[in-house]
Formats: C-alpha cells, structure tokens, sequence
C-alpha cells in the first residue's frame, strides 16, 4: 500500500521532497542562529542530510552521460555563480568591507561557501563508477 508516495501523479516521492525540504530549513537555520549547542547539532548532519537523499534515489546510468549531465547541473552552475560573486567581489563588496585580500586570494576563495557542489559531483560520480565496476559494467 502507498501512503504519501506521489505528488500530483508523478513519479515524485513527497516523503523525499519533505525530507530535502526539512534539510534546507536546517541549512538556513544553521547560518543564521547563534547558539553553539543548536548549531553544532544541525552541523553534525544537515548536509549529510542531501548525501543520504541522492543515495536513496540513485539509479544505476552510462558512466559518460552521468559526468555529462552533472557538469550541465552542478558544476557549470557552480562555476557560473562563482564568477558572478567573485566580479562582484573585485569591484563592490570588497571596498565596503576594507578588505586587503588579493585578487589571487579572493579567486580561490570565491566559491568556498558553495564546497558542497564540487563535493557531491565527485561523490555521486564516483559512486556511479564504483557501482557499475561491481556489477560488472564499466
């Protein structure tokens, strides 16, 4: 018997949509509360929180079309949205807050607060690879 599986007649599991949607309120929460307490208790598992989402819906895919429709969804983007903060760094931000740092320095530091996005694009990828190698694919 199916309890609350789909939305709207798609193959969407609500279940999972809640659980990623309890996973971002977390993350906000997260960064804009200030007690040490609450805060290290969200930060012990809330990203781990999307790991454990992808991994529960992972279906086995071609290695090559994997890589490349994740580059068009997590890394492009990624590095799309870091060049934007990083021009607006260079021109705007950085005067405002009388900062010393570099050009070099701020180019490596200008997605830091994204690390999640390279991170799980390795690990759903290599995941990917692991699987396929044990099932005998490649």
């Amino acid at each position: 018997m199916k309890t609350i599986e789909c939305i709207s007649g798609n193959n969407r599991l609500s279940y999972i949509d809640i659980f990623k949607g309890f996973g971002i309120i977390l993350v906000v929460f997260g960064h804009v509360y200030h007690n040490d307490i609450v805060v290290s208790w969200i930060y012990s598992f809330h990203m781990p929180l999307f790991f454990f989402a992808a991994g529960w819906l992972y279906k086995e895919k071609p290695v090559v079309a994997d890589i490349k429709r994740r580059l068009k969804t997590i890394i492009i983007p990624y590095f799309c949205f870091g060049s934007l903060t990083l021009f607006y760094w260079q021109l705007f931000e950085r005067h405002f807050r009388n900062s010393d740092m570099s050009f070099a320095q701020s180019l490596f530091d200008f997605n830091s607060h994204l690390w999640f996005l390279p991170c799980f694009f390795t690990v759903v990828v290599f995941y990917n690879i692991l699987v396929r190698l044990c099932n005998g694919g490649g």
